[in-house]
């Protein structure tokens, strides 16, 4: 597995200065806040919850949210109301981990990288 997509990437005072309400980041690992439809600040957990989607890709071999169309409404529903299934033959606290980072709520989330190390 290769990471090839960094184009996005930014500092916070970047994006602090990024225009309210635009959609920054490649589909369909935005999260919930990204998509501009939510009352959800960004910030660094958006980053942590991209990583998410990433990691649970990396080890399901899916999206976290199936999805039948490429829509961002497919994609904030699919990330609002379905419930993510646990991975399949990985260690029960990995799945822990991932079902949090992955919460629609960023007060839900991991805070920071270190809050990962809780497991909670």
């Amino acid at each position: 597995m290769q990471v090839l997509d960094f184009g996005y990437s930014m500092t916070e005072d970047e994006a602090r200065k990024t225009p309210e309400g635009r959609i920054i980041g490649t589909f369909p690992y935005l999260s919930p806040e990204q998509m501009g439809f939510t009352k959800f600040k960004i910030d660094t957990r958006s980053d942590l919850y991209c990583t998410m989607v990433i990691l649970y890709r990396m080890l399901a071999g899916t999206l976290p949210f199936p999805m039948k169309e490429d829509s961002l409404k497919e994609l904030l529903d699919a990330t609002l109301k379905r419930e993510i299934m646990a991975v399949k033959h990985v260690p029960k606290f990995i799945n822990s981990i991932l079902l949090k980072g992955l919460r629609a709520t960023p007060s839900d989330r991991y805070q920071t990288a270190e809050g990962f190390f809780e497991r909670r």
